[in-house]
């Protein structure tokens, strides 16, 4: 298994965004009668992508303690 290095909150983050980002092509699809084009998938992906990566240098680069 691939192991992400952002723990049980970095994936539950990952997932709620996936989860809204998605929610809110499923309204367009709705309302408009059309499907998004791909490129909305696409950013989806990058977003998240971007995301983990933020959460992943997060975890292993936290602020020090005074």
């Amino acid at each position: 298994m691939v192991n992400f290095h952002i723990g049980r909150g970095g994936v539950v983050i990952i997932l709620l965004l996936f989860l809204l980002l998605e929610l809110e092509d499923i309204l367009i699809w709705v309302n408009t009668g059309s499907l998004p084009a791909i490129e909305f998938f696409v950013a989806t992906i990058i977003v998240l992508g971007v995301v983990a990566f933020a959460i992943r240098e997060a975890v292993a680069h936290p602020p020090p303690r005074h």
